[in-house]
């Protein structure tokens, strides 16, 4: 099913690599939430009776989808955005993957990010998570589905209430952990599905984002209060999740208060995450687009991660002053920051930068010379030299 708002611009592409599946009985329902530019004139179009158009008012994504699904007369359902694509032989490859494992509620694939013109951007994406620990890697991970790349069971979306409309984002991932609480997940690795990247998708709004991954979370496990350390494990890594996406996206947008606030709620429930390799690399890739986040080689501008970087250390260090917590840990923090630096740059290939930000980072914290991770960098950088002068 196709949920549809103002998608003029690449509906008719989605609606044509459904046309063009190998397996021909699919039924495609396309709900127009409340469009005010010409998508109801393109879908109308296409003349085939298994298209199945319905409009209603503008009620969300969510609700989109919801009418979608009670409106389908299968009890297979596939998402298909109006922006994205499948492959021809997704429908048939999937079909038959779902058919071959009656147990479970879901089956996914791989997906290729592809930009506004329709090409290929970054590196695909074909992770694969074993079916009894897929719920557990979707709240300590989060969530690494292309919403086209899934095909789930009808009947038991519909037993544990299909998508929730009072989220503004995240609806998806938000019911795939709600699934795979109670059914197995089953992934393919391979690329079938084209997931486009545009200046339109929400996720380039990080308050929408990071106010719907608290609601969805909230929902979950209740609020973060009280001694959260004495919680379960997987609340805790579920409001590390929301916490750590939220100090990256706010400083990718350059609301830095907000980063630092979030970062500050990260210290209170995990002070070692907040200090980690990950959760610093994350934030120097924080300007960084989805589709180029998760390649290892991919070069930041280095400058403005830099400059980012410090813009938040910089309002840490003022909040230092009302927090014991970050006064005790400023130089550990800024010790993290230029070894997340440094890793980074060694991954880049650029050894100077990196033998820089080591030596900073010792000079920030003389303890972190002691640490696994900084011995790390340093024979990393030290093996790509070799390689070099070898060259």
């Amino acid at each position: 099913m196709m949920p549809a708002y103002n998608a003029e611009i690449y509906i008719a592409q989605a609606i044509e690599s459904v046309l063009a599946q190998s397996y021909m009985q699919w039924e495609l329902v396309i709900v127009n939430d409340g469009s005010t530019d010409n998508t109801a004139e393109i879908v109308k179009e296409f003349d085939d009776p298994r298209i199945i158009y319905i409009y209603q008012e503008n009620l969300g994504l969510s609700a989109a989808r919801n009418t979608g699904i009670r409106n389908s007369r299968t009890e297979i359902i596939a998402l298909l955005d109006s922006d994205d694509l499948w492959e021809p032989e997704f429908l048939e490859i999937m079909l038959g993957l779902i058919e071959r494992h009656p147990d479970a509620a879901a089956v996914y694939c791989g997906f290729q990010y592809i930009d506004a013109q329709g090409q290929d951007i970054g590196i695909p994406s074909c992770k694969v998570i074993p079916p009894e620990t897929v719920y557990e890697t979707f709240i300590c991970e989060g969530n690494w589905l292309a919403p086209c790349a899934v095909v789930f069971r009808r009947r038991l979306a519909q037993e544990v209430g299909l998508f929730d409309e009072s989220l503004m984002a995240v609806e998806d991932a938000d019911l795939w952990i709600r699934l795979s609480a109670l059914h197995h997940f089953i992934g393919l690795p391979k690329v079938l599905v084209k997931y486009r990247r545009h200046d339109s998708n929400m996720s380039k709004d990080p308050h929408r984002m990071v106010t719907a991954k608290y609601q969805c979370t909230e929902k979950m496990f209740g609020p973060p209060v009280g001694d959260i350390s004495s919680c379960s494990e997987l609340k805790r890594c579920a409001y590390e999740k929301v916490f750590q996406y939220g100090a990256r996206g706010y400083l990718a947008s350059g609301i830095v208060e907000k980063s630092a606030d979030n970062f500050q709620q990260l210290l209170k429930i995990s002070p070692n995450s907040a200090l980690s390799m990950g959760v610093w690399r994350g934030l120097v890739r924080a300007h960084l687009p989805d589709e180029r986040r998760n390649n290892p080689a991919a070069y930041p501008d280095w400058e403005l991660a830099e400059r980012d970087i410090f813009r938040l250390l910089h309002e840490l260090s003022i909040r230092a002053n009302g927090s014991v917590a970050l006064q005790k840990l400023s130089s550990r923090l800024k010790g993290s920051a230029y070894l997340a630096l440094a890793e980074e740059a060694n991954q880049a290939n650029e050894l100077r930068r990196s033998f820089e930000w080591l030596w900073r980072s010792a000079k920030s914290c003389p303890n972190i010379l002691f640490s696994r991770p900084y011995w790390g960098t340093v024979v990393r950088s030290i093996i790509r030299v070799g390689k070099r002068n070898i060259a």
